[in-house]
C-alpha cells in the first residue's frame, strides 16, 4: 500500500469512526481502542456493531456494561448472531 493509498484508508477510517460516534465522547473513546487494539478485525466488528445498532451513545452503555473493558466488549459483539 503506497502512502496515498494508506492516507485514504485512514480517511476512510476516521470517517467510520465518527459517524458511527455521532460526536459521542465515550463512544469515540472506545472506538479508539478497536481501532488500535483490533486492527484486523476492525471492519467485522464494526460492520456487526452497525447490524446490530450499536452507534451513538449505545457503544458507551454497551462498553461500561463490560465494565470498561474492550476485551469483553469485542467478545460480546463477535457472539452476537
Amino acid at each position: 500500500m503506497n502512502d496515498l493509498e494508506n492516507e485514504q484508508m485512514i480517511k476512510l477510517i476516521q470517517t467510520i469512526l465518527f459517524e458511527m460516534s455521532a460526536g459521542n465522547p465515550g463512544a469515540i473513546s472506545v472506538l479508539r481502542q478497536l481501532f488500535e487494539k483490533y486492527p484486523n478485525e476492525l471492519f467485522d466488528i464494526l460492520e456487526k456493531m452497525k447490524k446490530y445498532n450499536i452507534i451513538d451513545y449505545h457503544i458507551w452503555v454497551l462498553y461500561k456494561e463490560h465494565n470498561k473493558n474492550i476485551d469483553d466488549f469485542v467478545k460480546h459483539i463477535q457472539n452476537l448472531e
